[in-house]
């Protein structure tokens, strides 16, 4: 049986071929080495987003591997406000969910690229959306930067908006390419120096934070 995540970026190096299409017992040298062959991704921030991944596995702190699906453990790295997932309180958070997604389009207005502005938008109005309808929604500090970084990973500078929506399937029928820049935290770090503005969007009012 494949096992996948609440995370359409892993889901689509394991459904490409790229991680073990089983998507199981996925090691730090699998996940770092996919993620530098893929994407580009600086090998020792491989290493540490694969040692996020071990908070997820049910095997405890002696774990040296994870599956996809257990990264769908709420409010761990799987978190309230997804994307493209629906919150565990409506249903499954790894099964993609159209009109989540729908959603999100939506705040990336009609024009043919997305911006950081724009993911920033996005990520902002799905989180209002999951407090207003979810009774029990919840975002912990970690799911916070993830939450953050998930949006930088598609919206990190000014993205063709067929590809961004290819996000969710690598698309390798479009022209996909290896990005030439490395990947690494400061990367990361600068693009979500855009995002962190729209997080006063987010928080109910009165509120100093999400919680």
């Amino acid at each position: 049986m494949l096992a996948r995540a609440p995370c359409p970026m892993l889901n689509s190096l394991a459904n490409h071929g790229f991680l073990p299409h089983h998507g199981r017992n996925l090691s730090r040298t699998v996940i770092a080495t996919t993620l530098f062959d893929a994407l580009h991704v600086n090998r020792t921030l491989g290493e540490q987003l694969f040692d996020f991944g071990l908070l997820t596995s049910p095997h405890g702190p002696n774990a040296t591997a994870w599956s996809l699906d257990d990264l769908g453990v709420h409010n761990i790295l799987e978190h309230d406000g997804s994307l493209s997932r629906s919150d565990p309180y409506f249903g499954s958070p790894s099964t993609f969910h159209q009109s989540v997604f729908n959603e999100t389009k939506g705040y990336w207005g009609l024009g043919d690229v997305v911006d950081v502005a724009m993911a920033a938008d996005a990520r902002a109005g799905r989180i209002r959306e999951s407090r207003r309808t979810n009774p029990t929604f919840k975002l912990s500090q970690l799911g916070r930067e993830c939450a953050f970084g998930e949006s930088v990973a598609y919206g990190g500078g000014v993205a063709n908006r067929t590809w961004v929506e290819c996000f969710f399937g690598i698309p390798r029928h479009f022209g996909w390419k290896r990005p030439e820049a490395m990947v690494v935290m400061g990367t990361i770090g600068i693009s979500m120096g855009v995002t962190p503005p729209r997080e006063e969007e987010m928080r109910p009012a009165g509120s100093r934070s999400w919680l």
